[in-house]
């Protein structure tokens, strides 16, 4: 039988503690109940907890601090902390540094408290092998730090800023945050901010009146508008033009915007949840990105990792994507030895390669695309696609990255942006700060 779990509530207010020990004394875990923080942090140094839910704003120490005693002196511990204030801007930099791993707002939602406690102390709490979250699989510790962190934040409504690879799955994180939070119920707004059109991007995204504009013939509402009450994702958010992230950041900063050809303001409330392939600092330090909004966008960063770090997806997807157990040892060698630079959605298309071979005999190397099979062979001579797979990653790139892609790409412009895996607007900002125009 496996040992009881114990959940730690500190508190000041005895109200609170009475309370919160009424709501969960039929729940299949046993409950310790103090009102010091100093007696919890001595009561640690000897008994182990699993979670430890404690009150913010108490005398002699915060919530926070005591977390951070917890965290030292029990790092397995699950950490909640609870505020009846507004100390959000706090909580959210001590969430980002670790601290804490949910915060809960006072007064609590009695449903949603014992379900978030539930999944940290029933009895059969535990990971699996190849768990499922939100449409997403994996068996990566990596992931489930992740996967934490998107319920940590499903009741609030900060920004949030997600960097990954290309093909890391941003926008089934995106859509996650969405589907976890009170937000569910309305719409998930997504668009690929390099797929804007930069001559009518202001109108794509705060919408017109009729007759603003040649060929406006009717009203149009924008993006903002369309995710009122629910989310609206930004993808490749550091691809915005200068124009429209000096007018993002006004929208955002004022929590409304005056459609063109409008005369009045018009409110949103929409939760932004912003991604890019490129670190949001990088493209500020390279003058592609306004500092300010960045700020505004980056409240909670969310770092999604390769797939080559993700030990033992690699091949539980492959499984998963092909349908079949029948991999012989070197195809395994093979998929785990490549570097898998477009991540699982080059996994995924790389399994639908080797079962149009396969049939429904086992998955052998010569059903492998040549890529996978030969990846990271050095060459006398780059092809253009091996230039992408080694410089696409890098994303801070030089003159010399930039003249090698045009060479190879006989100075087509379009086809060396995407060998760089970026747009065409990006690769010619580039040039610009490298006087390659």
């Amino acid at each position: 039988m496996s040992q009881q779990k114990i959940l730690l509530i500190v508190d000041d207010d005895e109200n609170v503690i009475q309370a919160l020990c009424r709501l969960l004394k039929f729940e299949p875990y046993e409950i310790v109940a103090l009102s010091d923080p100093l007696e919890a942090i001595e009561l640690g140094n000897h008994k182990n907890f699993d979670v430890v839910l404690s009150d913010n704003r108490m005398p002699g120490m915060s919530g926070v601090e005591l977390m951070h005693h917890f965290l030292d002196i029990q790092p397995a511990c699950k950490r909640i902390s609870m505020s009846a204030y507004q100390d959000f801007n706090y909580l959210i930099d001590a969430f980002n540094q670790g601290y804490i791993e949910h915060f809960v707002q006072k007064p609590w939602k009695n449903d949603a408290l014992k379900a978030l406690l539930s999944r940290f102390l029933s009895p059969t709490c535990a990971s699996e092998a190849g768990s499922t979250f939100e449409r997403i699989l994996s068996q990566s510790d990596s992931m489930f730090r992740i996967f934490e962190r998107v319920s940590a934040l499903r009741d609030l409504t900060s920004p949030v800023f997600i960097h990954g690879e290309t093909g890391t799955g941003k926008e089934l994180i995106a859509r996650a945050l969405h589907d976890q939070s009170d937000r569910a119920k309305r719409d998930f707004i997504a668009v690929n901010c390099s797929n804007l059109n930069p001559e009518i991007m202001e109108s794509q995204l705060f919408g017109h009146r009729k007759g603003a504009f040649t060929g406006a013939i009717s009203d149009q509402i924008g993006l903002l508008a369309a995710a009122d009450g629910g989310t609206l994702f930004l993808d490749e958010v550091t691809e915005l033009p200068g124009l429209a992230q000096s007018k993002l950041l006004r929208a955002l900063q004022e929590r409304e915007f005056v459609p063109l050809g409008a005369t009045k303001p018009i409110s949103f409330d929409a939760r932004i949840i912003s991604a890019a392939a490129t670190k949001m600092q990088t493209a500020v330090d390279n003058g592609l990105f306004r500092a300010d909004l960045m700020y505004r966008l980056e409240v909670i960063p969310i770092d999604l990792p390769p797939l080559r770090e993700r030990h033992g997806d690699i091949l539980m997807l492959f499984k998963h994507f092909t349908g079949c157990d029948k991999i012989n040892q070197e195809t395994i060698r093979v998929l785990e030895a490549y570097s898998w630079p477009g991540n699982v959605r080059e996994l995924h298309n790389a399994s639908l390669y080797a079962c149009a071979f396969a049939n429904d005999g086992p998955i052998l190397v010569d059903h492998l695309p040549d890529r996978v099979v030969n990846g990271g062979a050095p060459q006398d001579s780059l092809t253009s696609l091996q230039f992408e797979q080694i410089v696409c990653g890098k994303r801070h790139f030089d003159a010399n990255d930039i003249n090698e892609a045009l060479r190879l790409n006989n100075n087509n412009k379009s086809a060396a942006a995407r060998s760089l895996g970026v747009s065409r607007m990006t690769l010619w900002r580039h040039m610009v700060r490298l006087d390659l125009t």
